[in-house]
C-alpha cells in the first residue's frame, strides 16, 4: 500500500514530540524582527518570540516560505514515502498555498498532492495531525485528502487578544480602535471560519476569557462526543494550562496538546493571546468520523 509523506508550515502551531512521532514535514515561515531574519520553529520559538517582542523598537514583519523550501521538504518525505500530502495555511490569509503548488510543479515526476486547510494555527495543526495518523495506518493519498476534506468544516477555533495594539501597528485595525479597546479593558474573542476572521464575543478578565471559551466548545460539540484539541497561548503558559484543566475536566478529552502560539502569527497579534482550536469525534469512532454541531 503506497506510504504517505504529510507536510505543513509552521503556522499550524503543531507541537514538535506530536509532529516527530508522526514523522511530519513542518516547513519554516520567516519572521523579521529588528533586522534580522529567523526561522519559525527553528532559529527562534514562541517563548523567546514574545520575550523580544516586548523590547523591539520596529515592529516584526513576516514572510512564507519560498518554493524552494518546500521542495526540501517534499524531498525528505519523498525519501521514505511513495507520495507526499502537503496542508497549508488557509490561501486567503497568506502566499503559503501558492508558494507548496509551485514547488510542487518542480517536482513532476512525484506525486504531491497540496491542500488548502481553509484554516490556521491549532485547528490546521489538528487537521494535520488526524491526516498523519490516517497515514500512518495505510492509508493513501486520496484517502488521507478525503478524511481531511471532511474534518476541515468541522474544526472550530476560538483565541482572545489582551491587546489590540499589534494589529493596529500592522496596519490590520485603526488605531481608533485600539485605543478604544485598551481604555474599555476589553479582550476580543475572535474565530476563523472560511479563512476569515469574526467576531465571536469579549471579555473583561483572563478568567471570564478561560470560561467563556469552554463555553464556546460546550455550544459546539455534542455532549457524548470525545474532543481533541489544542490549547494555545503568547506568553500565556499559566493560562493555557489552567485552559486546559478546565476542558479535561469538562469534557471526554481524546487528545489535548498545549502549545506556544506561533511566532508568525504573534508578529500580528502581539503577547497575550489564549485560544483553543477543536473537533470532536463520536467515542469509539474510526478515522474519519467527526461529529460537530454544524
Amino acid at each position: 500500500m503506497t506510504r504517505v509523506g504529510i507536510v505543513t508550515d509552521s503556522t499550524a502551531c503543531i507541537p514538535q514530540p506530536a509532529a516527530q512521532s508522526l514523522g511530519i514535514e513542518i516547513v519554516p515561515m520567516t519572521v523579521i524582527l529588528q533586522g534580522r531574519q529567523y526561522l519559525d520553529g527553528v532559529d527562534l520559538d514562541a517563548d523567546e518570540f514574545y520575550s523580544m517582542l516586548t523590547q523591539a523598537q520596529t515592529h516584526p514583519t513576516t514572510s512564507h516560505p519560498p518554493p524552494g523550501r518546500y521542495v526540501q521538504a517534499y524531498r525528505r518525505a519523498l525519501a521514505s514515502h511513495d507520495a507526499v500530502v502537503c496542508f497549508t495555511l488557509a490561501a486567503g490569509l497568506s502566499g503559503v498555498f501558492n508558494s507548496a503548488v509551485m514547488a510542487r510543479d518542480m517536482l513532476p515526476e512525484a506525486t504531491v498532492i497540496v491542500e488548502d486547510t481553509g484554516t490556521a494555527a491549532g485547528a490546521q495543526g489538528l487537521l494535520t495531525l488526524a491526516a498523519a495518523r490516517a497515514a500512518a495506518g495505510g492509508a493513501g493519498p486520496e484517502e488521507v485528502v478525503r478524511l481531511a476534506r471532511a474534518l476541515a468544516p468541522r474544526l472550530r477555533i476560538y483565541a482572545a487578544l489582551s491587546t489590540l495594539e499589534y494589529l493596529a501597528r500592522g496596519g490590520r485595525l485603526g488605531k481608533a480602535a485600539a485605543l478604544l479597546g485598551r481604555t474599555l479593558n476589553l479582550k476580543p474573542i475572535l474565530t476563523l471560519r472560511d479563512g476569515m476572521v469574526y467576531p465571536a464575543g469579549q471579555a473583561r478578565s483572563m478568567g471570564r476569557v478561560l470560561e467563556r471559551l469552554v463555553e464556546l466548545m460546550g455550544e459546539e460539540i455534542p455532549a457524548e462526543c470525545r474532543v481533541r484539541c489544542i490549547v494555545m497561548h503568547a506568553a500565556e503558559p499559566a493560562a493555557a494550562t489552567e485552559l486546559a484543566d478546565r476542558l479535561r475536566a469538562a469534557y471526554d478529552c481524546a487528545e489535548v496538546h498545549i502549545t506556544g502560539f506561533t511566532p508568525v502569527m504573534g508578529a500580528h497579534i502581539g503577547p497575550g493571546l489564549i485560544g483553543v482550536a477543536f473537533y470532536g469525534e463520536p467515542p469509539g469512532s474510526e478515522a474519519g468520523e467527526f461529529c460537530l454541531v454544524l
